[in-house]
């Protein structure tokens, strides 16, 4: 067979894959089996000439559908700046298979990558769970970074250890970076590009540092960041103009264009392609990305007149018995209270399907409140032109059953070690513990039954695969483009990659039970954002302030709810002084009514940015210094599969 045919072939398998993974995108869980990597074993070992030899060592699980083998992209040539590339030179390529499969290394160099591919071309029928170690070695990988942020200035190796364009998952991941010194600081992240959330671990840094990740999803990057003491390497980069290409590329990024047309089976097929992924992703958005609710009953009740908490597992089919879709247009009628039992993250979170800082934020007013904690007004502080209002946060009481997953770690992570925290002090510190803490909100809605699936997970599978269809289609057009007129169907890909990745946000589907509850938080809603002084009725000495502010601060309210009680107050009326805040004197607090209002609103606000706030580092070539280390900001990365 010739070599146009083989890579038509190729291309419209590509094609016609892609097609199948939006299939497969509609339910929660994908085929079993999909190729996946299970573990992911893999040693940085510097040298002091600035280069430095990986050894990776994976178990890949083929399933039942065969192949021949991994293989890996590796880039050799990255931006640098607005006149350079940074070359970084891939060496002494080797593979095995400790588990027996065939591990032949075939090397394809383009200008701007190194293509492996590890297996027999031969031999397609690898099934099964298969170990492969592959070492290479690459050269001038080490930076030099100046001081910044109380980080000394050093040495640095920033490399994406896993790049943005794998095709699979990848599980349990572990990477160690060995060195002739000891580190002096070290970080990671990992998830989707330019996330700037933390690795899972982070060991102490010394002559070596270790770093692991439960998982990433296809197409997420996970990127180590360890820092050196100055002097320890050589960190001169290998650089090469930007119009220059490398010697040994052969050719430019796009080679010499042979363009041979598009014939009409060509275009058929790309029509095929588009019209055959727009009927698979309407179909998941319409059916399976659409809210439900109970058939025949009123709109916030269960068939059996509750709110619907728990009717409906997770996990639940796109199509309920007894259900309908959710008849967005539905009037709401006004609630006066919220949901029995329920509290306002976890309303927060089902309102926009998304665990935000505000729902965070929402929850800390809560246990205060509730009694687990104090709330202290510190006055002003900072510059004429950069003032800003300071709070503290003192632990009050401790933790108990009556607190939900996320509450608990929120009051663990915010007093580990302490009794009293500012705000201020969270600000460059609490970035980490705010990210597992709305994980667990959104574990807790999906456990809850409000949702098919969870909805940050289902918006990170619909991302990640379009991304690897719009990424992968791109690159594979400029790959082949050159051969064949076959390069027509990745077009479709493309486009549909792009449409899957404009439409994450609308992904997450509730379930009836779900809608049940949203409506009753939505007839809620209304009431905070609607009532006036004069409407607010309450029992002597009750705080119905302080009860339903977290409610307002996880509506967006917070401001206007404060205002009706200060209203009240300055009127006359005598509203009892909340207890969980402090730093007003006894018995003037609402006396500030022109302030309070805005006071409360502004904590929120400070509360969600400084406990949202990530750890200083960097962008661009370092990851500690400058503008903050980020998933994928490091040099290296690329990306696999199988073939």
């Amino acid at each position: 067979m010739s070599r146009t045919r083989l890579l038509s072939s190729a291309l419209l398998t590509f094609a016609l894959a892609a097609l199948a993974w939006v299939a497969l995108a509609a339910p929660a869980s994908a085929a079993n089996d999909q190729h996946h990597i299970t573990r992911w074993d893999q040693t940085f070992a510097l040298q002091a000439d600035g280069s430095v030899e990986v050894t990776l060592e994976f178990d890949m699980d083929f399933g039942t559908q065969p192949a021949r083998g991994p293989y890996m992209v590796l880039p050799i040539r990255q931006g640098y700046d607005q006149s350079h590339d940074r070359l970084y030179a891939v060496t002494n390529v080797t593979a095995s298979s400790p588990s027996g499969a065939p591990a032949n290394v075939y090397l394809d160099k383009r200008s701007n990558w190194l293509e492996v591919k590890v297996g027999d071309k031969d031999i397609d029928t690898i099934v099964g769970v298969q170990t492969y170690v592959i070492t290479w070695t690459v050269d001038a990988v080490m930076n030099s970074v100046p001081a910044a942020d109380g980080i000394p200035a050093g040495d640095e190796f920033y490399w994406n250890a896993v790049g943005d364009s794998w095709t699979m998952p990848i599980s349990n991941i572990s990477v160690t970076v060995t060195s002739p010194a000891d580190a002096v600081n070290a970080q990671c992240f990992a998830g989707s590009r330019g996330s700037t959330h933390a690795c899972d671990g982070v060991g102490e840094p010394g002559a070596s540092a270790r770093f692991t990740q439960g998982e990433l999803a296809a197409g997420q990057p996970m990127t180590v960041d360890v820092l050196y003491p100055a002097g320890t390497f050589d960190t001169t980069p290998a650089l090469v103009s930007t119009a220059q290409t490398p010697r040994g590329s052969g050719h430019s990024g796009l080679g010499t264009v042979r363009f041979t047309g598009f014939a009409p089976v060509q275009l058929g097929t790309a029509v095929v392609i588009l019209v055959g992924g727009l009927v698979l992703i309407s179909r998941r958005l319409i059916v399976g990305g659409r809210d439900r609710q109970y058939a025949d009953v009123t709109p916030g009740l269960s068939p059996t007149g509750a709110t619907g908490l728990g009717a409906v597992p997770a996990g639940a089919s796109a199509v309920e018995d007894g259900t309908v879709p959710r008849n967005r247009r539905a009037p709401v009628a006004v609630q006066f209270t919220p949901p029995a039992g329920l509290r306002p993250g976890q309303l927060g979170t089902l309102l926009d399907e998304v665990a935000d800082p505000r729902d965070v934020t929402a929850t800390l007013v809560d246990l205060a409140v509730r009694g687990y904690i104090r709330i202290d007004y510190m006055g002003t502080a900072g510059s004429f032109l950069n003032r800003r209002e300071e709070y503290r946060l003192v632990r009050m009481a401790a933790p108990d059953d009556g607190m939900l997953p996320y509450e608990r770690r929120l009051y663990d992570d915010l007093f580990r070690g302490r009794d009293t925290v500012t705000l201020e002090d969270l600000r460059t510190t609490f970035h980490e513990a705010m990210a597992r803490v709305q994980a667990l909100m959104y574990d807790n809605v999906t456990e809850l039954g409000w949702f098919r699936t969870n909805p940050h997970s289902a918006r990170t599978r619909w991302m990640a695969l379009g991304s690897v269809m719009a990424v992968g289609g791109i690159f594979a057009f400029f790959f082949f483009f050159i051969w064949s007129g076959w390069v027509l169907v990745l077009v479709p890909v493309v486009v549909l990659g792009v449409l899957m990745m404009a439409t994450t946000r609308v992904v997450p589907a509730r379930t009836a039970a779900g809608t049940a509850v949203l409506v009753q938080a939505q007839g809620f809603e209304q009431y905070l954002a609607t009532a006036e002084a004069e409407q607010i009725r309450w029992e002597e000495g009750e705080d119905i302030f302080g009860r339903y502010l977290p409610y307002a601060i996880a509506f967006g309210v917070a401001e206007r709810w404060a205002k009706v009680f200060a209203d009240l107050a300055a009127r006359g009326v005598n509203v009892p002084d909340p207890t969980w805040f402090t730093g007003v004197a006894a018995g003037t607090f609402w006396a500030q009514s022109s302030t309070f209002g805005a006071r409360i609103a502004n904590f929120a606000s400070v509360a969600g940015s400084s406990m949202a706030a990530p750890t200083p580092g960097s962008s661009g070539s370092s990851g500690f210094s400058g503008g903050g280390g980020f998933s994928g900001g490091g040099g290296g990365g690329g990306g696999g599969g199988s073939w």
